[in-house]
């Protein structure tokens, strides 16, 4: 019985043996796997200040200061806006974190400096980080207009405003941005932007108006009563509906901005499309085309202002003149890359029609709240020029 005994034994420790071996195994893996996401690159500040393109966030602060502007005169200036921006540099900085994301394998041939391309960023973090920055920018928007008492009309604009542009800045982000919807896409996203924060001052700001006299409130009440109307076949009733929706309620200015302001980067964006490589005369002179066409919308915006407006410079010939000169250094720049369509002339035409946004927006606020609100746009050139310097804006 010993040898049984004995050989029962070496089996149990040869059993205990191979138990231990696959714990061992088991716990190795688990290190494994910790260890790689150990291994998960975060990368420092300057890494995200180059993600983000820090000096294009100065063209969006202008952007929603010349929005509030038009949108509600000098009554933006209040704390609310502050959140109202804050959602708005949410959307910007995750549609330019989703950017390299989805132009990863092309930036490490083309641009292996890039913080993901070289690898300090890794792509899983990025991703995840916007994805949850456009999911945070409408809970923002809405906390806004919920905490702070708001007319529910321009509400409603600005929360679904909010919405469509965290849904555009993903749809850009994706294969669709390698095709012809990718430019206007990006136009679209920008416009969005300009509603968004003009609707949410709107609402804001009007709440004395709408509950002192009720007008603006029985106005809208009288749209949406006739949009839930039955389908009847009465004649004019079309007409009816459109005759319902005055300016105060879908403010012509604001709405004019926002499509030249997407104009102009439709164009800026068909005009970078191959920056990297050389690119076509005709696709560059495309873009210079939508680039002038939106500056000639923003060149008109005091045409659609109301009768009573009070302007800084004259209407017709001042403030048009401006914009003009404005317009003549982006064509000046963009002429020069269709000459020489390599990508360095290229890609010094885009960063200056981007960061031209800046006097544009200057401009618009010069006429509607004055030259000092004017003037303190127009420095934010000096941040967006200096961060240039260091870091890149395409």
């Amino acid at each position: 019985m010993a040898q049984p005994l004995s050989g029962l034994s070496a089996g149990n420790e040869d059993l205990s043996d191979q138990h231990s071996t696959d714990r061992s195994a088991r716990r190795g893996k688990s290190r494994d796997r910790q260890f790689d996401a150990d291994n998960l690159a975060w990368g420092e500040l300057r890494d995200w200040l180059q993600l983000v393109r820090l000096p294009n966030v100065f063209t969006l602060l202008s952007d929603c200061v010349a929005a509030a502007v038009v949108a509600v005169g000098l009554a933006w200036l209040q704390f609310a806006f502050i959140p109202v921006l804050f959602a708005s540099l949410l959307a910007y900085w995750a549609g330019m974190i989703l950017n390299d994301v989805v132009d990863l394998e092309e930036d490490r041939e083309h641009r292996p400096d890039r913080p993901l391309a070289s690898g300090r960023i890794s792509p899983v973090i990025a991703g995840h980080i916007a994805t949850g920055m456009l999911l945070i920018g409408p809970v923002v928007i809405l906390a806004v207009l919920t905490f702070q008492y708001s007319q529910p009309l321009w509400m409603g604009i600005a929360f679904l405003a909010s919405v469509l542009l965290s849904l555009a800045v993903r749809a850009y982000d994706s294969p669709l941005k390698r095709t012809p919807l990718g430019p206007p896409l990006m136009g679209v996203c920008r416009g969005l932007n300009i509603l968004m924060v003009g609707f949410a001052m709107l609402a804001i700001t009007h709440v004395p108006a709408v509950e002192g006299d009720g007008e603006v409130a029985a106005r809208s009440a009288q749209v949406v009563e006739k949009l839930v109307d039955p389908l009847l076949p009465v004649e004019g009733r079309v007409s009816e509906i459109v005759a319902q929706l005055p300016d105060v309620i879908f403010p012509r200015p604001l709405m004019a901005l926002a499509a030249g302001i997407a104009l102009y980067i439709f164009g800026v964006t068909v005009y970078a499309r191959r920056e990297e490589r050389d690119s076509t005369a005709g696709v560059l002179l495309f873009g210079i085309a939508l680039e002038i066409a939106g500056l000639v919308i923003i060149g008109c915006l005091p045409l659609w202002a109301d009768a009573g407006q009070t302007w800084t410079l004259d209407p017709y010939q001042g403030y048009p003149l401006l914009i003009g000169l404005i317009g003549l250094t982006v064509a000046n720049r963009g002429i020069a890359g269709v000459w020489h369509p390599v990508p360095r002339k290229v890609q010094l035409a885009v960063k200056h029609a981007i960061l031209t946004l800046i006097l544009i927006d200057a401009a618009v606020v010069l006429m509607w709240a004055g030259p000092w609100y004017g003037s303190a746009v127009a420095a934010l050139l000096l941040p967006a020029l200096s961060s240039a310097i260091r870091y890149r804006s395409t």
